[in-house]
């Protein structure tokens, strides 16, 4: 993530992930589950704020994956989210993301009608400089 500006007591920056995309098992239990692979580049705006001795932060992404198992496809997955991480020792947080979002795909790609997508994630961070 990198600061652009501050909006009050917020940062503003942008952030860009990039992914390896795969389904490790996604169809032992329900083996209807549509298994592909590509690379995912995450794009998002983030506003983070220091409170109650961690960070709390909101962002909108906008994750985009290139598919190649099949036929090449593409999915588009925007999201809104927020997060609080606290220090849980010099150099490690622990915290929790909450979003939601919309995931469509085309070509290849599964979910090509689309559906609404709820994420719940446990964090663990690393200062690593």
């Amino acid at each position: 993530r990198r600061a652009l500006t501050q909006a009050g007591s917020w940062d503003v920056a942008v952030r860009v992930g990039l992914a390896w995309y795969v389904n490790f098992g996604g169809t032992y239990v329900y083996s209807q589950n549509h298994s592909d692979h590509g690379v995912e580049v995450e794009p998002a705006l983030v506003l983070s704020t220091r409170a109650g001795g961690g960070l709390f932060a909101a962002s909108a992404e906008g994750p985009m994956t290139v598919t190649t198992k099949y036929k090449d496809g593409f999915l588009f997955s925007p999201r809104a989210a927020v997060s609080y991480e606290a220090p849980l020792y010099s150099q490690v947080t622990v915290g929790a993301r909450f979003g939601l979002g919309y995931r469509a795909g085309a070509g290849g790609a599964p979910l090509r009608e689309g559906r609404g997508e709820l994420q719940f994630l446990v964090l663990v961070g690393y200062q690593l400089l």
